[in-house]
């Protein structure tokens, strides 16, 4: 269920404010390529805050924010890392001050000063800070640390060795940063979340996207609209699981019920033929496509077989699980042509780790296409636990991942039914009811009823090649393997 809110005031005039200004554009038709390669909709350049005015109304939502989050009595010192966090400790300072709170604010050099005070001297921490430091930073200190925004962490991480180098027993008590994104990293987890969790430090946002999306629903308006629009299409692909599950970013069933998956490992004429004998059965859901088929054929075995169906609304399936192994850069241009041929949803088996799995399925989501992610195979030898070389734990770990990052179609073997029903719990456990599909039948020994059986309670549809393809009536083939749905 979508969670809606009124924005704080204090929020709604930063977001405006920096709206107005042009520090915070939001642009659905000409998306940003951020560090991380992802194509954003918004985009945060905090150096377009540069005069009085912007000083004194950020300053406001910066003090508000550590006010709110970390509390007056919790603060002595302000302090920012060079280069954006040096105005932004000053400003900070001056909106608590706005606010009836007054405290001082410190910045370090990047250039260590070399003459006058602090210099030509056997150091002691005093004697350092006077060298580095600009401001004061006593013994016993509460600081909180103030940057524009926080990725990797790298500038936060050098602040703490800078205060631990000049001055003994300091105490930071959190952080803040101007807008927090709430988008995981290419790793798939949440930058604010794993700094705090490493670190100890917990940082928080003056105002955070969620904040942007509920002011613009606020404003409303064809533009606004629009605008939200884009960044919860952002969202759904690469956004934490919090704001995830605020505005309900899940991947629509791309199946409902209980169907049969024909997979077209043939050439196109048999594939059309496949379809043709096939395709008025309402147990058939959709089929899968073969990589094999390959860049300049997929539109052509798309256009052909959506011929065949006609009006019929069944679903094609990029059998894709090679792509989801190659590198993370190749993802988004593989994804945009699957999604221009005219496919309904990708299958992935991100063996490759992490960085890409979260890139592959981040790209096919924001391309609109449906993703379904496999990780144990049906062929014995497969897993170590089975005198195979792939570790049985990693493979929980895609489907974890998956769920993370709001997947909710998997592939599970067939012809392992305890393995099925396994994998469904895991993947509950992460807050997600899967939608499955499943290989390893007739050819690969596994039954439909007993998988249908193991997968009793969800949306279920095995998919079949050898055992539809290879017949010689294929319609009949058809409708007896989906009785054992």
């Amino acid at each position: 269920m979508v969670t809606k809110s009124k924005v704080a005031q204090s929020k709604a005039e930063a977001i405006d404010y920096v709206i107005a200004k042009g520090s915070f554009t939001i642009t659905p038709d000409a998306p940003r390529t951020l560090k991380s390669k992802r194509l954003s909709p918004h985009f945060l350049n905090s150096g377009m805050l540069d005069d009085g005015d912007s000083v004194l109304k950020i300053g406001k939502a910066y003090g508000q924010a550590v006010l709110e989050h970390i509390g007056a009595e919790n603060v002595d010192v302000i302090f920012g890392p060079p280069y954006k966090g040096i105005p932004l400790s000053a400003m900070t300072a001056g909106g608590m001050m706005q606010l009836g709170v007054n405290k001082k604010f410190a910045f370090y050099r990047k250039e260590e000063k070399t003459h006058g005070e602090g210099s030509g001297l056997e150091e002691t921490k005093e004697q350092r800070q006077k060298r580095i430091v600009v401001g004061e930073i006593k013994k016993g200190s509460r600081m909180v640390l103030v940057d524009d925004v926080l990725t990797a962490g790298g500038a936060k991480l050098e602040a703490i060795g800078v205060v631990d180098a000049v001055a003994d027993d300091v105490k930071i008590t959190g952080g803040v940063i101007l807008l927090d994104r709430q988008e995981v990293n290419e790793r798939g987890e949440s930058t604010l979340e794993k700094f705090a969790k490493d670190n100890k430090i917990v940082f928080n946002a003056a105002f955070t996207i969620s904040d942007v999306i509920d002011r613009l629903e606020e404003k409303g308006g064809k533009e606004a609209e629009a605008q939200r629009k884009a960044i919860l299409n952002y969202l759904a692909a690469w956004g934490t699981p919090e704001v995830r599950k605020r505005y309900d970013l899940y991947q629509k069933p791309l199946i409902e019920g209980k169907t049969l998956i024909p997979a077209l490992d043939v050439d196109l004429d048999r594939a059309r033929e496949v379809v043709r004998q096939t395709k008025d059965n309402p147990k058939i859901g959709g089929y899968k496509i073969p990589a094999v088929s390959g860049y300049e054929g997929w539109a052509a075995w798309v256009g052909a077989l959506r011929t065949e169906l006609g009006n019929l609304d069944k679903k094609l399936i990029m059998d894709g699980q090679k792509f989801g192994n190659d590198i993370p850069d190749t993802g988004r241009e593989i994804v945009q042509k699957l999604k221009k041929a005219g496919f309904d949803a990708v299958i992935l088996f991100p063996f490759t780790g992490p960085n890409t799995q979260v890139a592959w399925t981040g790209e096919a989501i924001q391309a609109g296409l449906t993703v379904i992610v496999g990780s144990e195979m049906t062929h014995p030898g497969f897993l170590k636990s089975e005198g195979g070389v792939i570790d049985d734990e990693a493979l929980l770990e895609i489907y974890r991942r998956a769920a993370r990052q709001g997947v909710t179609h998997y592939v599970f073997p067939g012809n392992k039914p305890k393995s099925i029903t396994n994998s469904i719990n895991l993947i509950r456990r992460e807050g997600i009811e899967p939608i499955g599909f499943s290989p390893g039948f007739v050819a690969q020994g596994g039954s439909i009823s007993e998988a249908a059986k193991a997968a009793d309670g969800i949306s279920y549809h095995p998919i079949v090649g050898r055992g539809i393809y290879a017949q010689k009536d294929m319609a009949a083939a058809a409708k007896e393997l989906a009785q054992g749905l």
